[in-house]
């Protein structure tokens, strides 16, 4: 690839006394990137450590052009050590929307949970090899309220706001919503040529949600939820609605709210278990009379949140906890 470059970032905190009182004064130096080379779509990613296996954060897609690029990452602010690389996009991985959608690369996952897991279902098993063999875009947060009203003409959320995720969206509107962004994207010339909108598999859903990871929840075990409020919104922090997407933080991945504020529609019918064994680009059983969603919302316990926790529901049921996120992809 071209220009790929790792850099080594130091941060500087430094902490003042001050003469009167007990007074402090944190100084906290934010990460400042700069990005030369061939022009092109470049991927930034961020690491704690670099070894043999190394977690990539996504930080943000850019476009290089013939001036240098600079970049402030603040999400890095209070760390001691960072490493960065920028990762040139091939043409069917660029990103016609980088403040709005992640790209997610092709990868291989254990998908469910082990019976020895806490707060374990039996529809999470039996534990499934799952293989995805094509990248793609996922929404970086929650459809929000304003984007689904100015295409659809209608909201029917309890708690109205515009950077407030969608609620009371069928399964059928979300797939309504996937036609006519698709359409309306087409007719403007801003869709990579093959591409279309549409709700993510299960398996696609929990592959980005782990972001790499094995644990309960995308950021580790966390057995006595001591974390999960910093992640999810949740039955405990929500005070009884949703919030604004992208305020908790996000997983390696950058994907914000994967665990918590509202229920996400995947594409999938709803089965009672998991195939097993070991699948390739799994889409669901041929038929049922409920579809999946994910991630648990607002008035839901702390179980609820775990990577692996599925449920099901009609499609055409509209509830106040219910939302989705779309996947941007080629035509299968």
């Amino acid at each position: 690839m071209r220009g790929f470059s790792i850099l080594l970032i130091g941060f500087l905190s430094v902490l003042i006394p001050c003469a009167f009182g007990t007074s402090e004064l944190n100084i906290e130096m934010t990460p400042r990137l700069t990005l030369t080379g061939s022009s092109g779509s470049y991927q930034i990613q961020r690491a704690n450590v670099v070894g043999a296996i190394t977690n990539w954060t996504v930080v943000t897609n850019i476009y290089l052009s013939d001036t240098p690029y600079v970049l402030y990452d603040d999400n890095a602010i209070g760390t001691r050590q960072q490493f960065y690389r920028a990762v040139e996009l091939t043409p069917d991985q660029i990103n016609p929307f980088p403040q709005r959608l992640v790209w997610i690369p092709p990868g291989t996952f254990k998908m469910g949970s082990p019976e020895t897991e806490r707060e374990w279902w039996s529809n999470e098993g039996p534990q499934t090899g799952v293989s995805i063999t094509k990248g793609f875009f996922l929404q970086k947060y929650e459809m929000t309220q304003i984007e689904y009203e100015t295409l659809m003409a209608t909201n029917r959320s309890v708690d109205v706001g515009p950077y407030l995720p969608v609620q009371r969206v069928s399964w059928d509107d979300a797939v309504a919503f996937c036609g006519l962004l698709t359409a309306f994207e087409e007719a403007i010339g801003r869709l990579p040529a093959g591409y279309k909108y549409r709700l993510p598999t299960e398996a696609e859903w929990e592959y980005a949600c782990r972001a790499g990871t094995t644990t309960r929840f995308s950021y580790g075990d966390d057995p006595d939820y001591d974390e999960l409020g910093e992640y999810a919104w949740i039955s405990a922090n929500s005070a009884g609605r949703i919030h604004a997407v992208g305020q908790k933080r996000p997983n390696a991945w950058g994907l914000y709210d994967m665990h918590g504020n509202i229920w996400e529609w995947c594409l999938d019918w709803y089965a009672d278990s998991l195939p097993g064994g070991i699948v390739t680009d799994p889409r669901g059983p041929n038929s049922g009379s409920s579809r999946v969603v994910r991630g648990g919302g607002y008035t839901n316990s702390d179980w609820d949140f775990r990577s692996a926790r599925r449920a099901g529901d009609l499609p055409d049921h509209r509830e106040h906890n219910y939302g989705f996120r779309v996947v941007l992809a080629p035509d299968p």
